[in-house]
């Protein structure tokens, strides 16, 4: 017996209900193919489907870290903004009340 290859066509028995054999059979008279095209074309598309969505469920599993990372270096530039704001406000007090305090020394002469 000659070794198959992916590419060598072969015989399969195949069971199946009937309405959706009727099913299939309306769909490749749609797109003009006979019903074993259009068993084989869904068949191979099952397989890239399922393959696109391992890809897209990695991805989301890498832009879930992604955002979880980013989300964490927000809330700590959000700490040190807060952090950077009141020193500011600090600094700003400082000087106020080192303005008000040469006033209160001119009045009393100082």
């Amino acid at each position: 017996m000659p070794r198959r290859t992916d590419t060598t066509i072969v015989a399969v028995k195949l069971r199946i209900r009937e309405g959706l054999r009727k099913k299939l059979l309306r769909e490749a008279e749609k797109a003009e193919r006979s019903l074993n095209q259009e068993l084989e074309r869904r068949l191979e598309r099952s397989f890239e489907l399922e393959e696109r969505l391992e890809q897209t469920i990695r991805m989301s599993e890498v832009l879930s870290f992604e955002n979880a990372r980013l989300e964490g270096q927000l809330q700590s530039m959000k700490r040190e903004a807060a952090v950077a704001k009141r020193h500011k406000f600090d600094r700003e007090n400082s000087q106020l009340i080192i303005k008000k305090l040469d006033e209160v020394r001119k009045l009393l002469g100082g």
